[in-house]
């Protein structure tokens, strides 16, 4: 199996806080994990999830 590759995010208000994503090569799912990296507890979600995410926030701002 492919090793999975780590991307850091270029947005990083403060320090070394970042978030970092990866593509699984076998499934294609997204996987998520903040500053500690890979070691540190990793979110794994479809494309699709991921994509709708930021909407579901928005939404649930919204409603207050």
């Amino acid at each position: 199996m492919p090793p999975i590759t780590w991307r850091k995010t270029s947005y990083r208000p403060e320090g070394d806080s970042c978030v970092r994503m990866a593509e699984e090569p076998a499934s294609g799912a997204i996987r998520l994990t903040g500053t500690g990296g890979p070691r540190a507890a990793v979110l794994t979600a479809a494309p699709a999830a991921l994509r709708s995410f930021p909407h579901a926030l928005k939404e649930e701002h919204d409603r207050g």
